[in-house]
């Protein structure tokens, strides 16, 4: 085990290694090495043993060790790939490049809208940034400027993606009446040295200047594998007496996820919200991803170390949030929003 421990604790410098041409066939010996090292960070570091619903260590890592030696590293990336799919986690992958993080590319809007006769204004996230970028400069404070006599607000999180939620619980928490039950009720953190090493690794390769501000905050030192954190809550999820009164239209579609679904989730107790669109991505329970690097195969593993449990106990892994109106090919979203709006009682 000595030899895995190193692979996943030194980082892997690629420009320094020997490494086989993608698609090329690796030795057997060599293809056998990755194996183990999978199956061995699988087992250190994965949370979704613990939380995966269905998912059986023995069954998975008995399929990964029946890949045939022979295979090409594309053919193992497909097997790997197939045995994966079967997982119910969005955030777990194989591939034989680094994933582009997406980057956002359009900032926040507040306009002025009108449904019919009714004015309003319409909201549109599409990426949810870190709470301490310039990105969300003024947000807060020309959201509630814009909102003084509105009959309504859209809620546009089609498409909109990103890690850190900060914002959008902060604006669910004012659309709320100034009070938030935090959706998540705990996080719990695989916290093993091959867990940490694979994060620290994701770090290396995607947020080089945030490694020292990642090791800086590690999680407390623990002498268990598993750590719970729990999460503070106000008492009650919605005050009228704080709250603008006014109906909430929220358009989603499968392109919203993590930041955007746990939104969604923080306005669930608002009488007002309703959803329009289509279901969301479903990739919401599974965070804190490591990368372990196959040095054999070339191939990349994005392994999530942490599981997000939500109040209500339901699991929406890669099956997303229903909205209240679906919208059909065809549907013409200014009527969509009309008949929307009618349906929010006050």
């Amino acid at each position: 085990m000595k030899l895995f421990s190193s692979f996943l604790i030194l980082f892997v410098i690629l420009q320094s290694c020997s490494l086989h041409r993608y698609g090329s066939k690796p030795s057997g010996t060599s293809l056998t090495q990755d194996k183990k090292l999978l199956i061995y960070t699988l087992n250190k570091a994965y949370i979704g043993k613990y939380f995966a619903p269905g998912f059986d260590r023995k069954i998975i890592y008995k399929q990964i060790k029946k890949i045939p030696k022979k295979s090409s590293s594309l053919e193992f990336m497909q097997k790997v790939s197939e045995i994966f799919q079967h997982i119910p986690d969005n955030s777990l992958k194989i591939t034989n490049s680094l994933l582009p993080l997406t980057e956002n590319t359009q900032n926040w809007k507040i306009d002025n809208f009108q449904i019919g006769n009714k004015k309003g204004l319409i909201v549109s996230l599409p990426y949810f940034e870190n709470y301490e970028d310039s990105y969300w400069n003024n947000f807060i404070e020309t959201f509630q400027h814009s909102m003084k006599n509105k009959q309504f607000v859209v809620l546009d999180l089609r498409g909109s993606h990103g890690l850190d939620d900060t914002m959008g619980l902060k604006l669910a928490k004012i659309l709320n009446g100034n009070v938030l039950r935090h959706p998540i009720l705990r996080q719990h953190h695989v916290h093993t040295k091959q867990a940490l090493a694979i994060i620290n690794n994701f770090y290396n390769f995607h947020y080089p200047e945030k490694k020292i501000q990642f090791q800086k905050t590690i999680l407390p030192k623990s002498k268990i594998p598993l750590v719970p954190i729990e999460f503070p809550k106000d008492k009650i999820g919605f005050s009228k007496k704080y709250s603008y009164e006014v109906p909430i239209i929220v358009l989603i579609d499968g392109g919203c996820s993590r930041a955007c679904e746990s939104t969604i989730m923080a306005l669930e107790e608002n009488p007002y919200h309703i959803l329009v669109g289509t279901h969301s991505s479903g990739t919401i329970h599974f965070n804190h991803l490591g990368v372990l690097y196959l040095p054999f195969t070339e191939l990349f593993v994005y392994i999530p170390t942490s599981f997000s449990e939500y109040s209500d106990g339901r699991f929406l892994e890669k099956k997303g949030i229903t909205p209240h109106i679906l919208l059909e090919d065809g549907d013409k979203l200014e009527e969509v929003l009309l008949v929307a709006l009618n349906k929010i009682r006050k």
